[in-house]
């Protein structure tokens, strides 16, 4: 019980740190102001679901690519990890903001192109971030409750990424504001750098146990 709570904990708070639906949101209201209340909720409805689906299939299909590629799941760890670091330094740098849209692309997908898919699903939601996290997840599972647990978790996301997505407007505007959405994102930035770190040392690990070392 014990290591399925634990699990639970990992997943979500490392899944939910990446996907980091606060910060879509604000790419959220800039893409969708022109949008009647109907249009957005159906992009939303659309964007949530699509990364759903991302996620889901990479749970189901994650250790099949794996062997595909001949990929060992230490291998996998290490370097999930390695880009999970890139990825904090990023939210944590203030000078940088891995979610934001240049000028002449935001004019771009307002001229009608299908933003619930791209680029608010991919790569905001489920990016590479979010995609390598789960797979390592997979690989990480205690035993067959703890897959149950990951799709859970990714329901559960999926779920408070549709409110915030829903409540975008209150929550960037009202609540969070701008300069509460950074401080956010930086707390996010710390909690992925040391799950990175995690699975580097998970993987390091494993490795010298198979080589023997120890």
């Amino acid at each position: 019980m014990f290591n399925l709570l634990t699990f639970f904990m990992l997943a979500f708070s490392s899944l939910f740190s990446i996907v980091n639906p606060f910060s879509t949101a604000v790419i959220y209201e800039l893409l969708t102001e022109k949008y009647n209340k109907k249009e957005k909720i159906a992009i939303i409805k659309k964007s949530c679901l699509t990364m759903m689906i991302v996620l889901l299939l990479v749970t189901f299909t994650g250790l099949i690519i794996l062997k595909f590629f001949s990929l060992t799941i230490d291998a996998l760890r290490i370097g999930g990890g390695l880009y999970l670091i890139v990825l904090s330094f990023r939210m944590l740098n203030p000078m940088r903001n891995q979610k934001e849209l240049h000028p002449s692309t935001k004019k771009e997908l307002k001229k009608g192109d299908d933003i619930a898919i791209v680029p608010l699903a991919i790569p905001f939601l489920s990016g590479p971030g979010a995609i390598t996290t789960t797979i390592v997840l997979t690989t990480q599972k205690p035993n067959t409750f703890g897959l149950l647990i990951l799709i859970g978790v990714i329901l559960l996301i999926t779920l408070i990424t549709y409110i915030i997505l829903r409540n975008a407007d209150y929550i960037t505007k009202k609540f969070l504001k701008p300069s509460g959405i950074k401080t956010l994102e930086k707390i996010m930035g710390l909690i992925i750098l040391c799950i990175g770190v995690q699975f580097i040392l998970n993987g390091l690990r494993g490795f010298i146990l198979g080589i023997g070392l120890v």
